[in-house]
């Protein structure tokens, strides 16, 4: 069976909230809980906007993965932004990320979607270097945020 993708429903927002918080956690990210409950309450009801996933291993969830999507001239068109993934420690360096990566690019290909993009934080070397094994590359560009409101 090995790893595979489960849609989180409405029911699942709990204990996605408390993996998110652990997430958030171990990365010292802020966390805010309601905010961080609305957008993946609209992302489970709103299929336009992006998927939330449960990764399960044998049926039992391991983890979550969040794909949002986006519209780009320069990518001709829709590409997703793999927004957050998420496998608890215990469940970590055993191999499942890279099949975990392959279900998710499968997804995209089958929406007609031929971009996939992400952001790592610079201090993740290892992280860096399992997305770059898995095909992704590092671009002479520098990603700016600015919250508004």
């Amino acid at each position: 069976m090995g790893i595979t993708l489960r849609a989180a429903t409405l029911d699942d927002l709990p204990l996605l909230a408390r993996l998110v918080r652990a997430n958030y956690e171990s990365a010292g990210f802020p966390y805010e809980e309601e905010s961080a409950r609305q957008a993946l309450q609209r992302l489970v009801t709103t299929a336009r906007l992006g998927r939330v996933w449960w990764v399960d291993w044998e049926g039992i969830p391991i983890g979550y993965a969040v794909l949002t999507f986006g519209f780009s001239v320069e990518f001709h068109g829709r590409f997703a932004v793999l927004d957050e993934v998420y496998l608890v420690p215990e469940h970590r360096g055993k191999g499942y990320f890279k099949h975990l990566l392959a279900l998710i690019e499968a997804h995209c290909w089958r929406w007609g979607i031929r971009t996939l993009r992400l952001e790592v934080e610079t201090k993740n070397a290892q992280a860096q270097r399992a997305y770059q094994k898995a095909g992704f590359a590092a671009h002479e560009r520098r990603l700016m945020t600015k919250r508004l409101g």
